[in-house]
């Protein structure tokens, strides 16, 4: 019996030392009223907070304004909390001018804080000044934190990103999880990675057409590496973008998959080990990159494969850009393509191997268009299946540069003439 004692008295004890403190922004001042201005409310029950507290935001409209004109953030989190609000019910609102730079939440230099169940309205129309809107006015700010998780939340009417992320001192932004969270009307981007990041995550969001860029990669310094896309939906909303800083710092490891791209489409400049996986895109209008999958400048280790590609108007399925630097080396592997228009724009990829790949085209639907601006190590077209007779598209050669190997099968040959740029020319039966 006393044993049975010692252990209830250690498990309460135990409970009530790790229980977690929850603090109520209503109780110490905010009015969530959309009139007042929360934000010293907010703040004083953030700096009140304990280790692993819950700041808990009740149903409610809270304008929050620029702390000083010195300092750039509205609400400055601190490490080991959570925020949260009510679904849908809990909007954190940006108090009309405020000035460049202005970020609801910023979360800098902290570790472990969990931001959910909020609606970030950054007030667009409300910051133009001088018929301009002023700029990066970020609902969340984020710069060299780590273990940031950011969900179930909605970010509408930015005047700059929905989140922007950089890791601008001596550390990346590291272990940064979005996930479940609805992007609407963001006069930038709905999420930026900037400089100096690794271990990002963005899951299951919806990312809707009036964004402007749903994930846009832009690089100053700092790495540029390990990033997880999957299970998201882009409706709409023109691209996704992926980019290292120069062509010495390429962005690595990105692994795009299992998303829907419709009328939107995945733009990479400099980078290398990207996976496009399992991915579907439905392209009914004409794109301006007129691509799916444009892959621009030196990008190196591409693997696109097991994606499902309908493009209803004149829309390459990939367009491999070598202008200022060569693109390297790319392979189209086990694809689903439905389309009338030509399949392939090429200026000079290194090797680019295309097989195993389903095509349903029409039967005028041209293989590649073709301009030499590199010399050319390798193009593999093998092992396809075609709905119908295939031919190459047009081709040219841009100062005597060379393809080594080119290696065709089944119809691929048919209109094919003057092959001088062919140092040796494989068929295959």
């Amino acid at each position: 019996m006393k044993s049975i004692k010692l252990i209830l008295f250690f498990f309460l004890t135990t409970k009530f030392l790790f229980a977690q403190q929850v603090i109520n922004v209503k109780s110490l001042g905010a009015k969530a009223d959309g009139i007042s201005d929360d934000t010293k409310a907010i703040q004083r029950a953030i700096d009140n907070a304990s280790a692993n507290s819950i700041i808990f935001f009740p149903e409610g409209i809270y304008l929050v304004s620029r702390k000083s004109p010195s300092e750039a953030g509205c609400i400055y989190l601190k490490g080991n909390i959570t925020v949260q609000g009510e679904r849908m019910k809990s909007i954190i609102k940006l108090m009309p001018q405020q000035e460049n730079f202005t970020r609801i939440f910023y979360v800098e230099k902290i570790e472990q804080v969990k931001i959910s169940n909020l609606i970030f309205d950054g007030n667009g129309l409300a910051q133009i000044k001088k018929g301009k809107l002023n700029e990066h006015l970020h609902s969340i700010y984020i710069n060299e934190a780590r273990g940031i998780k950011i969900s179930n939340c909605t970010f509408i009417n930015t005047g700059g990103d929905g989140i922007g992320m950089r890791g601008l001192g001596k550390f990346p932004s590291t272990n940064i999880l979005i996930d479940s969270c609805f992007f609407s009307n963001t006069h930038r981007d709905a999420i930026t990675l900037g400089s100096g990041f690794n271990h990002i995550e963005i899951s299951h969001c919806y990312f809707d057409s009036t964004v402007k860029s749903s994930i846009h990669t832009e690089p100053q310094r700092g790495i540029t590496k390990d990033v997880s896309i999957h299970h998201n939906l882009f409706s709409n909303c023109y691209n996704l973008s992926v980019g290292g800083i120069d062509t010495l710092q390429l962005a690595n490891n990105f692994m795009i998959e299992n998303n829907q791209f419709v009328n939107c489409f995945i733009w990479c400049c400099r980078s290398k080990n990207i996976s496009i996986q399992s991915n579907q895109f439905l392209l009914t209008k004409k794109m301006k990159s007129q691509s799916a999958i444009t892959l621009i400048q030196k990008n190196d280790s591409i693997v696109i494969s097991n994606n499902s590609f309908s493009l209803k108007a004149t829309n390459y399925v990939v367009s491999l850009s070598s202008t200022s630097s060569q693109v390297g080396n790319i392979l189209f592997f086990k694809n689903s393509v439905t389309t009338d228009f030509v399949l392939f724009r090429n200026f000079g990829a290194k090797s680019f191997v295309i097989t195993q790949n389903n095509f349903n085209v029409n039967g005028k639907c041209p293989l590649m268009d073709l301009t030499i601006n590199y010399p050319i190590e390798s193009i593999s077209v093998v092992e396809n299946n075609f709905s119908t007779e295939q031919f190459w598209g047009t081709y040219t050669s841009i100062k005597q540069n060379t393809i080594q190997h080119l290696t065709l099968q089944g119809d691929n040959l048919k209109q094919l003439k003057n092959l001088s740029f062919v140092k040796e020319l494989n068929i295959k039966e």
